[in-house]
């Protein structure tokens, strides 16, 4: 028996609220990092304790990005795909956009802002010359950033620590589709062959590292390829049960995050916990694929304005690690990060610096991610233009060449 409540809209509001969770999280376990004391000097009572593990996610949550990318990316691509209406000139400039239009303004900020760091708040070990935003700073790097190329090649930019993950993006964008065509669409052995090599190859050029995550974003493209029979399934699920199923997924999602915290999961390490919070992260997202619709206007409205941010999810990513740099110098005494004890009147100092921290990613993306759409769509007019006069004309049948029958 289906819901009302189990219809999906146009847009899904809990993915997306999901997706701006996930961000919400990476800067709240930065700014953690940044402004308290490790857990080994913080008092060792099981409530600062648990707190403080609880807001130390921030690689979890990057995985979770990973999944509802190759989600959304991945199923378009297979949509387009099986109804023959891919093109790897429209797939190419989507993508590039969507990093661009973002990444290229990030780059800019985070010049400017460790700047302003090494000039006024030099004395700072975060902007000393030994300093992420003073040695790599570089046109090498800055290009290298722009291009995608960090860590592998270069080094992150700057203070930005946290645009690694960008790279890896680009990485499963680009080998994903050629995969793809090799595994499931190629016309001929040629064609497959060449495609799963020049997808084998993207891999290699990008590292180990971006090949061993590359399974957490397939598992997102799994979901979307079984999309409709885990729809028409959940669709026979009763409510309650559906609604259970899916706070266990997230206790359980929270609970590999903090597991993969402790195990060391990083850009460079990947041990068994990052697996365990793709899975999870997986199953949340096909348990999140018929939208929620909440009985009470209180949540519904909560609902709808975590959705909101998710449009804004990928700036605040983005930027917010030059600003929180900054921040936690200023706000931290004799400029030494990293020093904060767990209070009252630091908890409260905590929550404001990450509204400052939403509340800036959120103006970037008014002038940045914004205008994806549109401008994805005057760039596919300009190349159409352009791709219009490198197409060889078709002969007029007037000055055809007369043939035989074949």
């Amino acid at each position: 028996m289906s819901d009302s409540r189990l219809i999906v809209s146009r847009e899904n509001r809990a993915l997306n609220a999901l997706r701006a969770v996930a961000a919400l999280l990476v800067v709240v376990g930065h700014a953690r990092a940044y402004l308290f004391v490790a857990r080994d000097e913080a008092p060792n009572d099981p409530i600062t304790q648990g707190i403080l593990a609880i807001l130390s996610m921030e690689h979890g949550a990057v995985l979770v990005f990973f999944v509802l990318s190759g989600y959304f990316v991945g199923g378009s691509s297979l949509r387009t795909m099986a109804s023959r209406k891919f093109s790897w000139k429209g797939y190419g400039v989507s993508r590039l956009v969507r990093l661009w239009l973002v990444l290229v303004p990030a780059i800019v900020l985070t010049l400017a802002l460790d700047w302003i760091g090494r000039t006024w708040l030099g004395a700072s070990p975060r902007y000393s010359a030994a300093s992420d935003a003073v040695a790599n700073t570089d046109l090498a790097t800055v290009v290298g950033n722009m291009f995608f190329l960090q860590p592998i090649y270069v080094e992150v930019l700057g203070s930005n620590r946290a645009l690694w993950s960008v790279s890896y993006e680009f990485a499963y964008y680009a080998a994903f589709p050629l995969l793809l065509v090799g595994f499931a669409f190629a016309k001929s052995w040629r064609s497959r062959v060449v495609c799963l090599a020049a997808g084998g190859a993207v891999l290699v050029f990008f590292g180990w590292g971006v090949a061993a995550l590359f399974p957490v974003w397939l598992l997102g493209g799994l979901v979307a390829f079984y999309q409709d029979r885990i729809m028409e399934a959940l669709r026979k699920v009763p409510y309650v049960l559906l609604l259970a199923a899916r706070l266990v997924c997230v206790v359980l999602t929270l609970a590999t995050m903090v597991a993969d915290k402790v195990a060391g999961g990083s850009p460079t390490t990947t041990p068994p916990t990052s697996y365990a919070v793709a899975v999870s992260a997986a199953l949340l997202t096909a348990l999140l694929l018929p939208d929620v619709h909440p009985r009470y206007k209180i949540t519904d409205g909560l609902l709808t304005f975590t959705s909101k941010m998710a449009h804004s999810s990928f700036s605040l990513y983005a930027i917010h690690l030059p600003i929180l740099s900054l921040i936690a110098v200023a706000l931290s005494p004799n400029q030494v990060t990293g020093s904060w004890q767990p209070t009252a009147v630091s908890w409260l100092a905590f929550v404001g610096v990450i509204c400052v921290l939403v509340a800036a990613g959120w103006l970037f993306a008014q002038g940045t991610e914004r205008h994806t759409d549109a401008v994805r769509r005057w760039v596919n007019a300009r190349t159409d233009r352009r791709w219009a006069v490198l197409r060889p004309r078709p002969v007029h049948a007037e000055s055809a060449p007369v043939r035989g029958s074949d």
